[in-house]
């Protein structure tokens, strides 16, 4: 619920990058953790910023997940009527699944249990996995940004820079001789 989303995640964010295929560049996102759910969250960014309807199913049981997702795509014809009426019966079947149903079965015994009757096309499936691009490199380009001589006020007070990476979180700590070698270094 929202109260355990919030508790969970505060004012935290999730970066999601979409590559619709191998060809295109991938575009990232941040999006708010807001709503009641990490999948309603993920449902108002498709509705906001790609303007696709779309709904999305999430099961999580000890250290595995696994989630459902559901988007109505452009109509290739005039039936804009018939297009939407198939919308809201696929939304009605997806609204049965549980939990269970969604960690333990294949997509294809899913997808056959909901829509046997359908017209149904299996993709490929390709792994999702994390991955930042952030570095050293990246983070020395930071305290670059920052400037020698505030990074010098910074380290009377402490005695690293930690530089935290917005998408992963993770930290990179600098001490004195580190930032002197940033500063001294020809770029």
């Amino acid at each position: 619920d929202e109260t355990l989303i919030h508790e969970t995640f505060h004012n935290g964010t999730m970066v999601v990058t979409i590559q619709p295929d191998d060809s295109t560049t991938p575009y990232q996102s941040i999006i708010p953790l807001q709503g009641e759910s990490i999948a309603k969250a993920l449902e108002k960014y498709f509705a906001q910023s790609e303007q696709i309807p779309t709904r999305i199913w999430i099961a999580v049981e000890n250290e595995r997940a696994s989630g459902m997702l559901l988007q109505l795509m452009p109509p290739k014809s005039e039936l804009i009527e018939q297009h939407e009426l198939f919308w809201d019966h696929a939304i009605s079947l997806a609204e049965t699944i549980k939990s269970a149903e969604l960690l333990d079965l294949d997509n294809q015994t899913i997808l056959h249990r909901l829509y046997h009757q359908d017209d149904v096309r299996l993709f490929g499936t390709a792994p999702i996995s994390f991955r930042c691009t952030c570095s050293v490199i990246k983070m020395e380009d930071a305290i670059r940004t920052l400037g020698h001589v505030e990074a010098a006020e910074e380290l009377k007070c402490r005695k690293e820079l930690v530089v935290t990476c917005e998408y992963c979180n993770r930290e990179y700590a600098f001490d004195k001789v580190d930032v002197e070698h940033i500063f001294s270094a020809k770029h």
